[in-house]
């Protein structure tokens, strides 16, 4: 084993038999989440865990959606829908 964190995973993983969202538990323990998916993805290649991967969706706001918000939606038809 090579890290610290490699141990923490393999410690919570056998206390919490599973790990529901990489995205929150990267954050919680304070890691990179791509450095904990390349840490989890070693572990089930050598047999060490077995992964489940779920696609989870996350929403974002555009710019635009931004602009919306602060200008409110009839100030930005006005200055973006012109009647050309």
């Amino acid at each position: 084993m090579e890290s610290k964190a490699e141990f923490d995973i393999l410690m919570d993983v056998e206390v919490n038999t599973s790990v529901e969202s990489s995205i929150d538990y990267a954050t919680s323990k304070n890691l990179d989440h791509s450095k904990l998916i390349g840490i989890l993805k070693s572990f089930e290649s050598d047999g060490v865990l077995k992964l489940h991967p779920r696609e989870k969706k996350h929403l974002a706001l555009t710019s635009e959606a931004k602009e919306i918000l602060k200008k409110g939606i009839l100030s930005w038809k006005k200055d973006h829908l012109s009647n050309d």
